[in-house]
């Protein structure tokens, strides 16, 4: 059963994340977080898709906790503005998380569990290959 709560971290992930994508962008982040939800892999998933949204981790590397979603990062600038946005402040972001979550659009980033923008390049991703490429954002569904 999915909440309001649910719905409103989900669009305020999507709002942190991909606010200057179009509507295919945004949906294929929704896609992630639904998937890493969904997924058997323990270390990506909450109990809930908002603890998926929120949900962080140590980075391997460096011993640092970090997030998931790094717009919930406190330090992270887009975690002022999304951290207590309204339904009408995050706009198509609550829409598209209410459809996504309500079934209308299937999974469009072939099952990713990670992705990154374009102008970057983690160090998750070398030697990897994006299985599509939506938006600014590439996808992953081989990162273990």
């Amino acid at each position: 059963m999915t909440s309001e709560i649910d719905i409103l971290d989900l669009a305020r992930t999507i709002y942190g994340e991909a606010r200057g994508e179009k509507a295919i962008g945004k949906r294929a982040i929704a896609c992630v977080v639904l998937n890493r939800y969904m997924s058997r892999k323990g270390y990506l998933r909450g109990n809930t898709i908002s603890e998926t949204c929120k949900k962080n981790a140590i980075d391997h590397r460096t011993g640092r906790v970090v997030y998931q979603f790094s717009c919930w990062d406190p330090k992270d600038p887009n975690y002022k503005i999304i951290k207590d946005a309204t339904p009408a402040e995050l706009g198509d972001c609550y829409e598209i998380a209410k459809d996504v979550l309500s079934g209308v659009y299937k999974d469009i980033t072939c099952g990713s569990l990670h992705y990154h923008a374009l102008s970057i390049s983690p160090w998750w991703a070398e030697g990897k290959k994006g299985v599509v490429m939506l938006g600014n954002h590439v996808f992953y569904n081989d990162i273990d």
